[in-house]
């Protein structure tokens, strides 16, 4: 049974050091509520209440706190870094979300508007105007790269976490379904199927860029 000792001992860190390490082991729903915050802080669920208005406050404070390593390490303004610095931040955003599964779903939401996030916010969009994107540019190439990477990141770490020898099984039954399928329905399904679903950090350098690539045309042709 929590103690009022433990309970006047809780603080906002602590809090928020237990929600991190559940958001690492992949939970946000079931695995992320009052009860088992308590259970994991031996406290009653309605102490947090008198640390944190609600839990969508408690969850994006914990969200945003795993930013912050990305955030130190981000290049800074004046570096000339340039696109392929944007490319190594969505990559950098990437492993840091895909490390904590549950705030990747967390940052799918909505941004938490805190103090991390609004100092890679800041970061990535002096980056892209450094690069040479005009205005427009620079505020549609954010949201498709933050969008893009946070995104990935909350699709590939859906449920729950297995080795590589697991994903590689669930995968080659998923192709295993689509070459099952008529050929004259699907032609070009069956005829590429061996080939669908490469692994997702592959996926997701593609895509990352093309999105690159994309932009740099743009500043190329800006007047």
């Amino acid at each position: 049974m929590p103690t009022a000792t433990r309970t006047r001992r809780l603080s906002r860190d602590k809090i928020i050091a237990a929600v991190t390490e559940l958001l690492e082991r992949g939970g946000v729903d079931a695995a992320v509520s009052t009860r088992t915050i308590g259970e994991a802080l031996r406290v009653h669920p309605t102490a947090l209440y008198r640390h944190f208005r609600d839990m969508d406050e408690l969850l994006r404070e914990a969200a945003d706190s795993i930013m912050t390593s990305l955030v130190e390490s981000m290049p800074a303004i004046g570096d000339a870094a340039g696109l392929d610095g944007v490319a190594c931040v969505c990559r950098d955003l990437r492993q840091v979300l895909m490390t904590h599964p549950g705030a990747a779903r967390v940052m799918a939401s909505g941004p938490s508007r805190m103090k991390n996030e609004r100092a890679f916010t800041e970061r990535l969009l002096g980056l892209l105007v450094e690069a040479g994107l005009s205005d427009n540019d620079t505020i549609y190439g954010y949201h498709a790269l933050v969008e893009f990477t946070v995104g990935s990141a909350a699709i590939d770490s859906i449920g729950p976490a297995r080795s590589a020898e697991e994903e590689a099984a669930r995968h080659r039954r998923w192709r295993a379904d689509y070459l099952a399928a008529s050929s004259e329905s699907f032609p070009e399904t069956v005829r590429l199927a061996n080939e669908l679903y490469p692994d997702a950090s592959e996926q997701f350098r593609f895509g990352l860029d093309l999105l690159i690539e994309g932009l740099r045309r743009r500043v190329g042709s800006q007047p």
